[in-house]
């Protein structure tokens, strides 16, 4: 039997290394998931900065518009 495709929150789960929320009888569906938000949103907004600084990654500098659509990769057509 093939194997069932992973669901939104199985890939979220696994991708933040929080496989005991999906594990969790009290998210086992999307309206018990829903219903505990207020308890699973700080969890999952806070999983990505420890895992950043456990990973020791230094933080890029953030580019206002400007820098980001003046590149030259981004000039187009011949300059005319």
């Amino acid at each position: 039997m093939p194997q069932r495709p992973l669901g939104n929150t199985s890939m979220l789960c696994n991708v933040l290394e929080l496989e005991h929320l999906e594990k969790d009888a009290r998210c086992a569906t999307s309206s018990l998931r829903h219903a505990r938000r207020h308890q699973q949103i700080p969890l999952i907004e806070e999983r990505p900065i420890i895992m950043t600084t456990a990973a020791n990654v230094e933080r890029l500098p953030i580019a206002d518009h400007g820098q980001v659509f003046a590149g030259e990769h981004l000039a187009v057509g011949d300059g005319s």
